[in-house]
């Protein structure tokens, strides 16, 4: 009887050293898993930083563009309206003014367009 004590003890033992050196390898190679995924881990989150990055900055110039692109039709509509005020004025000149020579009209226009090309400059 004592010999199977013995040999049950043994075998217990060595199932125990089975199972304690099954669990230190598994747990090893589970440690380098996790290492490795939260190097992985790292990797993805300085990715989606840089991307979160790049598109705040996309963003920040597609603003700059609606603003300036904004301010240009604002322009252009403040310069389509000079115009129309500035023809509308002129053509009420030409009506009023009675009998003109066509070098007295070419003189007039002239004089309008230099001042124009002048506004313009400025």
């Amino acid at each position: 009887m004592d010999k199977i004590y013995i040999t049950i003890i043994s075998i217990l033992v060595i199932i125990i050293i089975s199972l304690s050196i099954y669990i230190l390898i598994k747990s090893g190679i589970y440690k380098n898993m996790i290492a490795d995924l939260k190097e992985e881990n790292k990797q993805l989150q300085t990715q989606i930083s840089s991307a979160e990055a790049l598109i705040d900055f996309q963003n920040t110039k597609i603003n700059s563009y609606a603003v300036n692109i904004k301010m240009a039709e604002e322009k252009y509509k403040q310069d389509i309206s000079n115009i129309n005020e500035k023809y509308s004025n002129m053509h009420k000149k030409y009506e009023s003014m009675e009998h003109l020579s066509c070098e007295n009209i070419l003189q007039i226009i002239d004089e309008n367009q230099r001042r124009f090309l002048n506004e313009r400059e400025n």
